[in-house]
């Protein structure tokens, strides 16, 4: 959808779009479209969108607890009453 929003053709007053995770903040001029009319486009083009398959990567990330790496976690795991295992998970 946030591909369809940068035709400007398919919301006047369209000023910027910010995607995130799971939401899209659309900024718009009021004097150009008004809100009702607003929503209304963005039902439209949602209701006709698509997914956009995104190609991830995975990162493996190795971690090491305890000893010389996390002197602490026996003092955490005892402070908070759970075992070293615990605090790590």
């Amino acid at each position: 959808m946030n591909n369809t929003l940068r035709d400007p053709q398919s919301f006047p007053g369209l000023v910027e779009t910010v995607p995130g995770v799971n939401n899209l903040l659309v900024i718009y001029d009021p004097r150009k479209i008004p809100p009702d009319a607003a929503a209304q486009v963005l039902s439209d083009l949602w209701i006709r969108s698509s997914p956009t398959p995104i190609n991830g990567k995975h990162f493996v990330i190795d971690m090491i607890y305890g000893g010389e790496h996390g002197m602490d976690l026996d003092y955490v795991a005892e402070q908070t009453g759970l075992t070293p295992r615990d605090v790590i998970a």
